[in-house]
């Protein structure tokens, strides 16, 4: 059995205006029995840059424009290609890559030759399902994991990072998934759907149970006895998680082969298959570490679904009365007053419904007419956010009914027939004919039921975060104390968990007008940081220059950098703004070696930078303080010599606390004061995680 592995190497992200710069192929004869492989054949081959090459390419590939230059036109090395590929062309079975469809973006608009009908299999798919205990799923990551050993034709050393390599590495990949499966022995139901979706391969272990005794996998390393969900790399609500410990039961797996009947979407597909796997391997009683790495903006809200499908009993139903509550860090507060404060609708939740929906349903009845009515909601929502894209002022736009700019009416009209599509939606009623369907249907009913008070004759504030746009108008007269006391009353007691020391929490309580509430209620107040990180802000009436500890930010890289050497362990930077990431990209990029230093965006994802720091690397490692979060939930991370804030944080401060500070006697102070505490909590919070201090460095010059 032939199959075809390819990696390219590219100019950039962009399929229509970057190009190939290096492609790789590697053909396999596949043993469908033990698994074992020969490599018939290789290629590889440079091609001739169009443009100047990005200096970050050059610093992830080792590629530079020079050998860029010298190599072969397109046009030669593709036709190189296809006289390279062509003797092979009826044997191959299945092109296989790691995310392969970003490929197959640049070899179909730059018109690369591939072998006809070919069936198409994603590595990165095939971890996703199999390696739901590992905490990426990033090729470098799963190298280092997995212990791959490289071997290609010639003996000649291969660089990481460039395309034979990649394609070799594939190559292993693909084998370790073929041996983990027929290890682990799944349920004939979950080989079938696999096939069907993932490795549509005629592999003897698809049809029999027979496991070959030659075969040897590597069990992940036992750490940790408890069961925690993340979903790309967020935790995941802790309703969820209750529902999700529950599950690894056999009537779970029953409920599950239902699901696996029905035609789906390959990335919904995706979801249900890894869903599958965990609570297989909870079945095991395998209660390792696990990880959602399927992705999407569906993804989430398709998992709520399954969660409804096999656990119609089980609800969360907990009464207040006689019970206490606990609060973790409170401190919290400073920033959620915005969702405290505000009647929240959630447009982006509805419209992910309706999208799953309508995949769903177009695959069992395409002319539906409510697959119509679906796609025109879809449209006008798509139209409305590309007409308020030029008026975001830091993620917020402010609709008001009687503003008459003709870019505003537009808005206005799109928003009006975004909701007359709703009303519309409401008396429609919905196909459902199985389990996920009927669900769905209850999901959107649900959303649309919350977002009935939605009137367009009234003001509100548009707010985008990531991908999810909502609607917010604020509460009449809201009070934080009020707030607090209502939501109390019930809980004979309420434990608050702070990460601030006494006399920060202290000033807090003060600044948000606390105290008495928490004096009266007799709230008992916990400290969790173990290590106290002591912050200080530069206050705006304090000129930066006239600070004694500015230091130029090149010298303080270089510092920190001989220090990661002489103690082989890495430096963490977190960044506080944007402006902090920029600045030392120019620094390092000008004064240090590519291999001394990992940079947020200029040395990929965060998910790379945490793949090169589980195998032990040493040197500088700058991120953004936001993201240092999801570093710390990668496992086999190695211990940090230091961590430093680098320039203080930006905070945006809500109107809630504007007004407040209005009424006090020193308003810059309370405002200032609100900032450090919030930069202060963040500290002590990642100090106990790691549990070192935390340094802080308020600012530098270039």
């Amino acid at each position: 059995m032939l199959i075809l592995f390819l990696d390219l190497e590219t100019s950039g992200l962009n399929s229509y205006t970057d190009q190939v710069i290096e492609i790789a192929g590697v053909i396999i004869d596949l043993n469908k029995k033990d698994f074992s492989y020969k490599i018939v054949s290789q290629f590889d081959d440079l091609v001739k840059l169009r443009q100047k090459l990005d200096d970050k390419i050059t610093r992830i590939t080792g590629l530079s424009d020079l050998e860029l230059e010298t190599a072969n036109p397109q046009s030669i090395v593709q036709e190189n290609w296809y006289n390279w590929l062509l003797p092979f062309e009826k044997d191959i079975v299945a092109v296989v890559g790691h995310s392969i469809n970003f490929d197959l973006g640049f070899l179909k608009n730059e018109n690369w030759w591939l072998p006809e009908n070919y069936k198409l299999i994603d590595t990165l798919d095939l971890a996703k399902i199999i390696y739901p205990y590992f905490s990426a799923v990033n090729l470098e990551f799963l190298v280092a994991k997995l212990e791959l050993e490289v071997k290609g034709l010639s003996d000649e050393k291969m660089l990481p990072h460039r395309a034979t390599f990649d394609t070799l590495c594939c190559v292993e990949l693909f084998q370790k998934v073929l041996q983990n499966l027929v290890m682990i022995n799944y349920p004939q139901s979950f080989y079938s759907y696999f096939k069907r979706y993932f490795l549509p391969l005629n592999l003897d272990f698809f049809d029999i149970k027979d496991i070959p005794q030659n075969l040897k996998t590597r069990s992940p390393k036992k750490t940790k006895e408890i069961l925690k969900i993340d979903f790309s790399g967020q935790q995941i609500s802790q309703n969820i998680v209750s529902e999700l410990n529950q599950l690894g039961k056999p009537e779970s797996l029953d409920a599950l082969d239902s699901v696996m009947a029905i035609e789906l979407p390959n990335h919904l597909s995706l979801v249900v298959a890894q869903f599958y796997v965990i609570n297989f391997l909870q079945t095991l009683k395998n209660k390792w570490h696990y990880k959602f790495h399927a992705q999407g903006k569906n993804g989430s809200k398709f998992l709520q679904v399954l969660l409804d499908v096999l656990n119609p009993r089980i609800k969360i139903q907990n009464s207040q009365e006689n019970q206490d509550a606990v609060l973790g860090q409170f401190e919290n507060i400073i920033t959620q007053i915005r969702s405290l404060s505000e009647i929240q609708y959630n447009i982006t939740g509805l419209i992910e419904y309706l999208e799953i929906y309508r995949d769903i349903y177009s695959l069992i009845n395409p002319t539906d007419k409510a697959i119509l009515e679906i796609q025109k909601i879809l449209s006008s929502y798509d139209f409305l956010l590309f007409n308020l894209q030029s008026f975001w002022q830091s993620g917020e736009y402010q609709y008001d009914p009687n503003r008459f700019f003709p870019e505003e009416k537009i808005i206005q009209n799109k928003f009006i027939e975004f909701c007359e599509l709703l009303k519309k939606l409401r008396n429609s009623r919905f196909n459902e004919g199985s389990s996920v369907l009927e669900n769905l249907s209850k999901k959107i009913i649900e959303s649309l039921d919350s977002l009935e008070p939605l009137d367009t004759r009234k003001s509100y504030t548009f707010r985008i975060f990531g991908s999810t746009l909502t609607i917010n108008i604020a509460k009449v007269n809201f009070d934080l104390e009020n707030y607090l006391a209502e939501s109390w009353k019930n809980f004979a007691k309420v434990e608050v968990q702070t990460y601030l020391n006494p006399e920060d929490f202290e000033l807090l309580l003060s600044l948000a007008g606390l105290k008495k509430l928490f004096e009266d209620k007799k709230i008992t107040i916990s400290h969790l940081a173990d290590f106290q990180n002591k912050v200080e802000l530069i206050n705006r009436s304090v000129s930066k220059e006239s600070s004694p500890e500015l230091v130029p930010l090149v010298d303080f890289y270089k510092e920190k950098l001989a220090l990661a050497k002489s103690t082989e362990k890495p430096i963490i930077i977190l960044g506080g703004q944007n402006s902090t990431l920029r600045d030392s990209q120019r620094v390092l990029t000008a004064n240090f070696e590519v291999k001394d230093y990992l940079l947020l965006g200029e040395s990929g994802s965060l998910t790379k930078i945490g793949s090169k720091l589980v195998r032990d690397y040493v040197g500088l490692v700058v991120i953004k303080i936001n993201d240092f979060n999801f570093l710390l939930k990668l496992l086999d991370l190695p211990e940090f010599e230091e961590i430093w804030i680098v320039n203080q944080p930006f905070f945006w401060v809500h109107k809630y606390w504007q007004n407040l500070s209005k009424h006090s006697s020193e308003s810059e102070y309370f405002l200032f004061s609100l900032k450090r505490i919030y930069v202060q909590a963040q500290a002590n919070y990642f100090g106990n995680q790691v549990k070192k201090k935390i340094f802080f460095l308020r600012a530098y010059i270039q």
